[in-house]
């Protein structure tokens, strides 16, 4: 391999790897994206006139979807995305990386094997499902699949061991897979099998003795992941599929489709979802962050042009699997069968994106373009498509330059953005809060929306003790009748409760007019918040500080006892809450 396209394997593994891995801030992951793809695209000689001419277009797009956007850190994220997505996919078109497809393909199995081993391992030790705490679970749902049918795109071993080494690779994916009890991502991985084995019965292109071998092994492997519990854990994971499991997905689409009918040409810019249903959720347990079908998000986001570029991309995979299978061969070579392949890994994304969120992830973007490019390349090759050669031009720093500007351009709209900001109709002087965009352009907008709420409500309750004397007061009033809107609107939500206790007790600190509360004290909401939720680490934490204030040192053991049979299904930080309550019970002692 030229070392040019070796530094392209390992660049483009690395950037892989922190894809699924990095969880940092939105603006150093798209620094690195840019850098990286900077450097992958000056390894690259055979770049197009035209190519470059897509991508600047494109750019122009997200640009412009950008300004629209009312949330600009989302929409930032979601841009890096669609651009790596773009770009991998101009990159993996070229003839260099085509030439040494195998050793990319084999790099992408591999990073993700490396997963599918961490999950593995984590669910033998803990007999839990694959949760956020380790990698999303939907995400590595879909990252499981893909790296199945990558798997059985390659040629089938004809010795013992290479056989023996497929089946592993075939286990170790799949128990990983079944480990996540992704419900849909199961549904979309069953259905682009069965239709894999149902083009290779029209046409001979897999064959039965593999598929059925891929079959009896997916079996035994779910019965061992469901069974393990049973035997060794606390009892069955069970994950139904009935349609009262997807009660809160239909209220979320009910309420994007009806902010898609206010703004239906442009969208409301991309990343927008989060901030707009938080202003129309009503009910409780929900998520807030996707609309857990991306036809419809992109719909919302982006209006018919992104929604148009989706449906493209199904429509395209479609047809393809069309052709492979009605048009006439007199031979079916290896290539058909890895096209095939690629077709189920576009079906099972197109139905997943159906439940889930599946093209806004930035790994699966990388992995989207790439297979899209080898597609492309193999359908030209077998005469499905038929694409007129360009030829490379004269603009080699086309893609870095573009990059760049793109990037600047994002950065300064950015800065400018979050410098003017409307914090709304709140009768809150600048004076008080010395972070300007507290609210963020939302309360312009929406002045009940809940995010925008809680967001005020924070930066008003921290800076409360900084205010002056006079100003003091009247924050506090103005927060307590937030927090109470928020209780009104949300009333199982226990995390409101807390913050309005804490409030309250901050208040009392200070020597405030607590009139306001009408009698409640700060216990009564922190109780109030442990009976909707006991695991509330924060709400437990608050409470226990009163018991030890009040000498109540019985009651805060029994209180501490309940708070630790969450600790398994709590977050990382609230595991740490819970240490340093054990630490102020046992100094008590």
């Amino acid at each position: 391999m030229p070392i040019k396209n070796a530094l392209s394997l390992l660049l483009f593994s690395f950037s892989l790897l922190t894809a699924l891995f990095y969880n940092g801030k939105t603006i150093d992951l798209l620094v690195f994206s840019v850098l990286s793809l900077t450097l992958f695209s000056l390894l690259i000689k055979d770049k197009s006139q035209l190519s470059i001419t897509a991508l600047v277009l494109f750019s122009a797009v997200l640009l412009f979807n950008y300004q629209l956007s009312i949330n600009s850190e989302w929409s930032l994220l979601i841009i890096t995305g669609l651009m790596m997505g773009f770009a991998t996919f101009w990159l993996f078109s070229t003839q260099a990386l085509q030439q040494n497809w195998h050793y990319f393909r084999m790099a992408a199995v591999g990073i993700i094997l490396l997963t599918s081993l961490l999950g593995c391992w984590h669910y033998l030790v803990t007999l839990r499902r694959i949760d956020a705490q380790m990698l999303d679970a939907n995400v590595f749902a879909i990252t499981q699949y893909i790296a199945f049918f990558l798997l059985l795109s390659m040629p089938e071993g004809k010795t013992r061991g290479a056989i023996l080494l497929r089946g592993l690779l075939f286990f170790l994916v799949l128990f990983a897979f079944f480990a996540s009890y992704s419900r849909s991502g199961m549904a979309a991985w069953l259905g682009a099998l069965g239709g894999v084995m149902v083009m290779s019965l029209l046409k001979p292109l897999f064959s039965r003795s593999l598929l059925v071998a891929v079959t009896v092994g997916a079996l035994t492997v779910y019965s061992l992941v469901m069974i393990l519990p049973l035997l060794f854990g606390d009892g069955a994971i069970i994950r139904g599929f009935g349609m009262s499991h997807l009660s809160s997905r239909i209220y979320i689409w009910e309420a994007t489709w009806t902010l898609i009918q206010k703004m239906p040409l442009t969208g409301y810019g991309l990343g927008a979802f989060m901030n707009l249903y938080s202003g129309e959720r009503l009910e409780f347990g929900s998520a807030g962050f996707f609309a857990h079908n991306d036809y419809l998000q992109l719909l919302l986001e982006g209006g018919p042009l992104f929604l148009g570029l989706l449906l493209a991309y199904v429509a395209f995979y479609g047809w393809l699997g069309f052709r492979i299978v009605f048009t006439r061969r007199e031979q079916i070579e290896e290539e058909h069968r890895e096209l095939l392949a690629y077709v189920a890994i576009a079906m099972a994304l197109s139905a997943h994106a159906l439940l889930n969120y599946v093209f806004y992830v930035l790994s699966v973007q990388l992995l989207v373009g790439m297979v899209l490019a080898r597609t492309v390349f193999l359908a030209r090759k077998l005469g499905y498509l038929k694409v007129p050669a360009v030829r490379p031009g004269r603009l080699g720093m086309g893609v870095p330059l573009v990059m760049l500007l793109l990037t600047s351009s994002l950065v300064v709209l950015t800065v400018s953005r979050k410098a003017l900001m409307d914090v709304g109709s709140f009768p809150v002087p600048d004076s008080w809060v010395k972070s300007a965009p507290f609210a963020e352009k939302v309360l312009a907008i929406d002045p009940d929306n809940q995010a925008a709420q809680m967001h005020l409500f924070n930066q008003l309750f921290f800076g409360l003790e900084a205010a002056e004397e006079a100003q003091q007061q009247r924050i506090f009033e103005i927060s307590y009748d937030l927090g109470m809107q928020l209780i009104m609107d949300y009333p199982f939500d226990s995390d409101y409760y807390w913050r309005q206790g804490i409030l309250l007790e901050k208040a009392g600190v200070l020597g405030l007019n607590l009139a306001k509360a009408e009698g409640r004290s700060p216990k009564d909401y922190y109780i109030k918040a442990l009976k909707l939720n006991p695991g509330n680490m924060p709400a437990n934490s608050s409470m226990l500080d009163l018991m030890l204030t009040e000498g109540r040192i019985g009651e805060a053991e029994n209180m501490l006892k309940v708070a630790r049979q969450w600790e398994p299904l709590v977050r990382a930080e609230d595991r740490k809450l819970l240490l340093d309550m054990v630490e102020k019970l046992n100094d008590q002692g």
